[in-house]
C-alpha cells in the first residue's frame, strides 16, 4: 500500500463497509509440473483447457480490473510459466498500470529464453519463488518434484545476472519442515533474496470448488512449542543477518493459527486482535483458473468472469460481503491460513487505538517494506 488513495479505501471498507478492491489475485492456470502432496492441482490432474479464461477475455478483463481500480495484481496458478500465453498478459498489465508479480515453483526459470526474459525483465515488478527447505533433498521431497531445488537455485542466478533483484521466497510451515524456518532466512541472506514470507499450511482445500486433496492431518503433526521455538530462532536470525521477514509481524497470527487445529476452541482470529475484520472480499479481485470469482481463497465462487463482466460477476458476492461486515464469519474462516495476515495489517491501519499491541510491529513492517522499495 503506498498511496492515500488506498488508505482512503481501505477506510471506505472498515467503517462504510464498502467494496473498494485495488489488489488482485489471478489464479491464472490450473497446469503445473509439480506434484505437491498437499495441493489439490498436484495431485489431482485439474487442467482443462476449455475451462481457463481464453486469451481473447484475458485481454478485455485487464481493462475491467483498471477500471475497477486494481493497482497490484500476483499471477499464480497451477504454474505461471506453463501457460503460453502469460507473457502477453504479463505486457497488457503492465501497459495497463498494473504492477504485476508471480508465483512460481520456480522449475522452469532457468529455461526461460532470451525473449521471454526480455519481456520478464521489461514488465515484471516482483518474482515469488516457493521454497520450504534450505536443503535441496528435503525441498525436493517436499514437492515431490526431482531437481527442483537445483532449478530454482540456477534461475535466481539467472534473474539476478540480468540485473532483476526483486525476488522473494514463500515457504509453508508444515510438520515436515518447521525447523528449517531459521536457515531458510540464511539461504536468503545468501542468495541475496529481497524478503521471506512464511504462510502456515492449509489443511482445507487450496481451492475452495475442489475438495481436500486425501488426509492432510500428517502435515499438520507437529508440537506447538517447538513450532514456536523455530519461528523465534526464525526471528533471531532475521534481525541478526538484516534479513527482510514477516515472520515479526505474523508471529502471534501464526501460532495461534497452529493452536487453533490443535485445540479448535473458539475464534482464533480474536486471540490475535481485537475487532478483527476481514477486508478480502472488499480489498481484493481474486479470480480462479476456471474464471470463477473467488470472495478469499476459502469460500467457494460467487460469479464468474470467464464469460461475464467483471463488475457484474462481482456483485454476486455482495451477500458475502453483508454477512462479514456484520463480523458474521463462515465456519471455515477459523482455518484461515494465507490472508488472515493482511487483515491484521488493514485492522490496524484502520483502528490503531484498539490494536496497540500491532502497532510496534506493523511499524516495522511497514519500514521494512520501505527499505525493499528503496533499494
Amino acid at each position: 500500500m503506498s498511496n492515500v488513495k488506498e488508505m482512503g479505501k481501505l477506510l471506505n471498507i472498515y467503517y462504510g463497509k464498502k467494496d473498494s478492491p485495488f489488489i488482485a489475485n489471478w489464479i491464472i492456470t490450473a497446469q503445473c509440473n509439480c506434484k505437491c502432496p498437499f495441493c489439490e492441482l498436484g495431485i489431482k490432474n485439474m487442467y482443462k483447457p476449455e475451462e481457463e479464461v481464453s486469451t481473447e477475455r484475458a485481454l478485455v478483463l485487464i481493462k475491467e480490473m483498471k477500471d475497477m481500480g486494481i493497482k497490484y495484481l500476483t499471477l499464480s496458478g497451477g504454474e505461471v510459466f506453463l501457460r503460453k500465453d502469460i507473457y502477453l498478459i504479463i505486457e497488457k498489465l503492465k501497459e495497463a498500470g498494473i504492477k504485476v508479480g508471480i508465483v512460481t515453483n520456480g522449475l522452469l526459470l532457468p529455461v526461460l529464453s532470451d525473449d521471454k526474459m526480455e519481456v520478464l525483465l521489461k514488465n515484471l515488478d516482483s518474482l515469488i519463488i516457493s521454497l520450504d527447505s534450505s536443503v535441496a533433498e528435503e525441498h525436493n521431497h517436499c514437492r515431490r518434484t526431482p531437481k527442483l531445488y537445483e532449478m530454482i537455485m540456477k534461475g535466481i542466478e539467472k534473474f539476478q545476472s540480468k540485473g532483476f533483484d526483486n525476488i522473494s521466497f514463500e515457504s509453508i510451515i508444515m510438520g515436515q519442515n518447521y525447523k528449517q524456518i531459521p536457515e531458510i532466512v540464511k539461504l536468503a541472506k545468501e542468495k541475496g533474496i529481497r524478503k521471506v514470507m512464511f504462510r502456515p499450511i492449509n489443511i482445507e482445500s487450496n481451492f475452495p470448488q475442489l475438495g481436500a486433496v486425501g488426509d492432510k492431518s500428517e502435515f499438520a503433526d507437529y508440537d506447538v512449542d517447538s513450532i514456536i521455538e523455530y519461528i523465534d530462532k526464525g526471528i533471531a536470525v532475521a534481525s541478526d543477518l538484516d534479513v527482510d521477514c514477516d515472520l515479526e509481524f505474523n508471529r502471534k497470527w501464526i501460532v495461534e493459527y497452529f493452536k487453533n487445529l490443535k485445540l479448535k476452541k473458539g475464534f482464533f482470529h480474536d486471540r490475535v486482535m481485537k475487532n478483527y475484520f476481514c477486508f478480502i472480499p472488499f480489498s481484493y479481485v481474486i479470480i480462479n483458473y476456471d474464471g470463477g470469482l473467488l470472495p478469499c481463497l476459502l469460500l467457494k465462487p460467487k460469479g464468474n468472469v470467464r464469460d461475464g463482466c467483471l463488475r457484474d460477476e462481482r456483485k454476486k458476492a455482495n451477500c458475502v460481503r453483508r454477512k462479514l461486515a456484520k463480523r458474521d464469519f463462515y465456519p471455515i474462516c477459523n482455518c484461515c491460513f494465507d490472508q488472515a495476515n493482511n487483515n491484521v495489517r488493514f485492522s490496524t491501519l484502520c483502528s490503531p487505538f484498539r490494536n496497540l499491541s500491532s502497532l510496534q510491529g506493523l511499524y516495522k513492517d511497514v519500514m521494512s517494506v520501505k527499505k525493499r522499495l528503496n533499494s
